[in-house]
């Protein structure tokens, strides 16, 4: 509602600080612990997928509906035509807030095994330093980091296909359109075959098999045709929503107890989107020290590297974890 107002920078600095403690510091990490104990140990994959996959689909929706309310307003001025739209979001966010807080079962003392484990709770700290000291943790982690990677190269698409094949505009967004449309096939699809085959082999080799797309899509000379592009941006897109939904189900394997999955996940986020921050000033290097689609296509190729170690990393954990037990379990 204050960001509606369109204040001052130094009022819009506390309000992106209110936003990263509001969606980072708590809505994140309990989200994904609320995903988890929904979900069974055969069903760790396709809910995480159905997470990623809604998320993308309501994100779809959510700017469809933000785009016509703009457009209808656009003969305003700027504060007038996007002042609606950013109120858009905030009734639709206080909605949410009051269905979840009315309609989520609170679990804090429904679960049997907090139950259980009433009289060996730690402090926060003690299990800080247990989880920082567990090697499965900081490996989900790692791989994460790998995975999330791979998410923020497919933002460069649009860009790299004007430069290197030539392409208007307007082809090179209706191909990133294509990519977003992938999410909720690639995410939904990808976690009912981890459920099916196993959450750490499908995306291992998701991860394997989108270096391999991404070497391609840089090696190809600009004369291919469009279709081979936009089949190249699907596989990419399926692959890129397909890991982005299954590494957050892998962390069942290490049988967190409910009672830190939360701090868990946090943790694991802390480390694992961090190329939040790193990967644009990479990318910035990059393309500095070597200027247009020469900078792009080394930066595709560093993405690929990682997916190759993230899926070097996703068989040493599935190895580490065929018979594991968390610590003190």
């Amino acid at each position: 509602m204050w960001f509606a107002t369109f204040p001052d920078f130094g009022s819009l600095q506390l309000i992106f600080i209110g936003w990263g403690i509001a969606g980072g510091l708590t809505f994140w990490s309990a989200i994904l612990r609320a995903v988890k104990l929904l979900a069974t140990e055969r069903e760790q994959g396709r809910f995480f997928g159905i997470l990623d996959g809604g998320r993308g689909l309501t994100e779809a929706v959510l700017a469809s509906a933000a785009v016509a309310i703009f457009a209808y307003y656009a003969s305003r001025p700027p504060q007038g035509s996007l002042g609606p739209v950013i109120n858009f979001y905030v009734y639709t966010c206080l909605a949410l807030g009051v269905i979840c807080t009315f309609l989520l079962p609170n679990d804090s003392a429904s679960s049997a095994e907090e139950k259980s484990t009433t009289s060996v709770k730690s402090s926060f700290w003690r299990d800080v330093v247990l989880l920082l000291t567990i090697p499965e943790i900081w490996l989900i982690s790692l791989i994460v980091l790998a995975g999330y990677q791979l998410l923020w190269a497919t933002y460069s698409f649009s860009s790299y296909i004007q430069e290197h094949f030539s392409a208007s505009a307007v082809v090179a967004g209706q191909l990133t359109l294509i990519k977003l449309w992938m999410r909720p096939i690639g995410a939904i699809g990808g976690g009912f075959l981890g459920d099916r085959l196993g959450n750490t082999k499908v995306l291992g080799w998701g991860m394997v098999i989108a270096a391999i797309v991404w070497i391609v899509f840089v090696a190809v000379p600009s004369s291919v045709p469009t279709w081979f592009l936009a089949a190249c941006i699907v596989i990419l897109g399926l692959l890129t929503y397909s890991v982005h939904g299954l590494y957050w189900a892998i962390i069942d394997r290490s049988q967190v107890p409910a009672r830190v999955t939360g701090l868990a996940m946090g943790i694991i986020s802390m480390i694992g989107l961090s190329p939040d921050i790193f990967l644009p000033m990479i990318h910035s290097a990059i393309s500095h020290r070597y200027p247009g689609q020469l900078g792009t296509q080394i930066y595709f190729v560093y993405i690929a590297v990682c997916c190759l170690l993230g899926s070097l990393l996703v068989w040493i954990y599935h190895k580490r974890t065929e018979n594991y037990r968390f610590p003190g379990q």
